[in-house]
């Protein structure tokens, strides 16, 4: 193999170039014989593969955004994911994100009555800090008399997710907490924007399927929710499938594009239909197969 990849990123281009196509295509591999026939290894960059078959998927990210009505994508290598931030702007002044991973996590203030910093972090990390909100907080925003917190930790597939409501005073409640609910879903935060009401926030994932028998069983799942400005927290939509490796979304009328690896997907909020959308060949279409 050569040496350090150049990341690519194209010209914003117009949703009206990709093609459509019948499954999502986002986690599929090609296969060895085209691997080898194109030079793969050679020119892109390796996301993840099946050793025994050598089926390899490479990180082909298509992203989207919106200008005006009119929906936008690219080819982009240099958009990876959705970072956490360290800091969050709010209503309520800046908190301070010490997102950690699968380790000891919080969101703090620094201008909140308490200890001088290397006192308050020493108390944060054993959970003693005046004010700390426990989780893995990976994006803010304000609606209405309220900022919102959203917290989820993938490691290790966990899926823990939560939706934290702050008010004025600093005082929190939690709107939504995946641990408490009966059908165990395991939930990855893929965005929101705004809508009439306030913003609906996005996640997928998985769900655990009762009375599987010995094998458990898991049913796809993705979840809209609802906050409002008056401060309330509903599901307002459930559908039975997933939205996997989502690196950017945007809505536009009745539909959400969420930019994913190799393709784009849209979902009609009030249906639930969804189609793919790809800047593939058909050659390419053709030489993708299920890695396991």
């Amino acid at each position: 193999m050569s040496g350090k990849r150049i990341r690519h990123t194209s010209e914003w281009k117009p949703f009206s170039e990709l093609r459509s196509v019948q499954r999502n295509i986002s986690g599929l591999g090609y296969n060895k014989d085209y691997i080898e026939e194109h030079g793969l290894n050679e020119t892109k960059i390796f996301h993840w593969d099946n050793m025994v078959t050598g089926v390899a998927c490479y990180f082909e990210p298509l992203e989207v955004r919106a200008d005006g009505n009119e929906i936008l994508w690219r080819y982009n290598e240099n958009h990876t994911h959705m970072e956490a931030p360290e800091e969050f702007e709010t209503q309520f002044g800046t908190f301070n994100n010490h997102n950690n991973g699968e380790f000891v996590s919080w969101l703090g203030k620094d201008n909140h009555d308490s200890p001088p910093k290397k006192e308050k972090e020493t108390k944060s990390y054993f959970g003693r800090d005046d004010y700390f909100i426990e989780g893995n907080y990976c994006d803010m925003f304000d609606c209405g008399e309220y900022s919102y917190a959203i917290s989820n930790l993938m490691h290790m597939g966990l899926g823990i997710f939560k939706i934290i409501r702050i008010d004025k005073n600093l005082e929190t409640a939690t709107m939504y907490d995946n641990h408490r609910d009966d059908d165990h879903p395991r939930l990855e935060y893929l965005g929101r924007f705004q809508s009439t009401e306030g913003y609906v926030v996005i996640t997928s994932g998985s769900q655990e399927l009762k009375n599987t028998g010995e094998r458990q069983g898991f049913q796809d799942i993705t979840i809209l929710f609802q906050i409002d400005r008056s401060g309330t927290c509903i599901k307002s939509s459930e559908w039975n499938f997933s939205i996997s490796s989502a690196n950017s979304i945007v809505a536009v009328g009745d539909y959400v594009y969420f930019g994913q690896n190799k393709m784009i997907t849209r979902l009609n909020m009030h249906s639930g239909e969804t189609m793919f959308f790809t800047n593939k060949t058909d050659a390419e279409i053709a030489a993708l197969v299920d890695i396991w």
